[in-house]
């Protein structure tokens, strides 16, 4: 947490979000929450989920913004260990990497169509 608000005071995480811009919006998430894409792909749902938790409190993403978020963070989180980790045994990086940005971005266009559908735009 420290090391994330030394980020924000130097103005660091838009200098990691901003080129993140095509990919998230690829994947039907809104941009504020980029950076919470990069913490849950790289570190884990450990500690995603405390720095979702800082964020949500602290007022910086709302909480419908959020749940897109865990809906694609349920399917592809922590691809840096866990693909690692198979790649060990000889498993595709690629493939398994593609699959599951794949199917994570159809659960969240699927849920904003939802959304959408019901009348709850707000993104």
């Amino acid at each position: 947490m420290v090391l994330q608000e030394v980020l924000r005071e130097f103005n660091l995480i838009r200098v990691l979000t901003v080129p993140m811009s095509p990919i998230i919006k690829l994947l039907g998430l809104p941009q504020s929450t980029s950076f919470l894409w990069i913490i849950a792909n790289t570190l884990g749902l450990a500690y995603g989920s405390a720095v979702m938790f800082d964020e949500v409190s602290n007022g910086r993403i709302r909480k419908p913004e959020a749940d897109l978020l865990n809906y694609h963070i349920a399917i592809s989180h922590s691809n840096l260990e866990d693909l690692l980790l198979f790649a060990a045994i000889g498993v595709s990086i690629p493939w398994m990497l593609g699959i599951r940005l794949i199917i994570a971005a159809l659960v969240v266009w699927a849920r904003r169509w939802y959304l959408s559908a019901k009348g709850e735009v707000f993104i």
